[in-house]
């Protein structure tokens, strides 16, 4: 179904073209930018979908069984660490550069926002 949201922009500009009437080409057009305008609404929240899904994963996957066992006062506030109530801001390598030329290594790297 996402794939016939994508072409009703396109198709309504098309008609748009076509329209000789001035007052008829105004409401095409704006009806094509209406389309626009929820396509780009739909996107942004299947994206924000797939990284609950990711952060759900991750979450699934965490062991967090030597915080729960830890007596440590200063580990009690990472006991019961949910990523999944976090946005996903970035997913991927991070590089630690020592210089232009020089890396030291790579580590994959999440970086969240609360």
């Amino acid at each position: 179904e996402m794939q016939r949201l994508t072409k009703y922009p396109l198709l309504l500009h098309s008609i748009a073209k076509c329209t000789e009437e001035a007052e008829e080409r105004q409401k095409v057009e704006k009806a094509a930018e209406c389309c626009r305008q929820i396509l780009n609404h739909v996107n942004q929240e299947v994206r924000v979908m797939e990284n609950l899904l990711k952060l759900k994963d991750y979450q699934r996957r965490l062991d967090l069984s030597n915080l729960k066992q830890s007596t440590d006062p200063l580990l009690s506030e990472f006991r019961n660490t949910d990523i999944s109530k976090r946005n996903l801001v970035y997913e991927g390598p991070l590089t630690w550069r020592v210089t232009k030329d020089k890396s030291v290594g790579e580590w994959d790297h999440l970086e969240l926002q609360e």
